[in-house]
């Protein structure tokens, strides 16, 4: 999971993590870092910087949650090697 400041201001943050299996994790960040990576052993379904909405002064609250879209079922991956038939 990547975090990114996207101004001036720097706020110590939390970041909630849900994984696949249902469970959460809190993260502490202290914002000084415009970027910061978080690697887990488990799969993720949602980011949520500031759950809890404890930062006011952040200008744009709706970007501050992300789910993680689906894997295609395999039925719907295209095959590389498949050639389309002429019409």
């Amino acid at each position: 999971v990547w975090v990114q400041r996207k101004r001036d201001g720097y706020f110590p943050q939390t970041l909630r993590i849900r994984f696949a299996d249902g469970t959460t994790e809190d993260i502490a960040w202290d914002g000084r870092d415009e970027w910061k990576k978080v690697v887990f052993d488990k799969q993720v379904v949602e980011a949520y910087l500031d759950p809890e909405n404890k930062v006011w002064l952040d200008v744009n609250r709706l970007n501050n949650r992300r789910v993680a879209e689906p894997d295609p079922v395999p039925d719907q991956v295209p095959d590389p090697d498949r050639v389309p038939e002429p019409a």
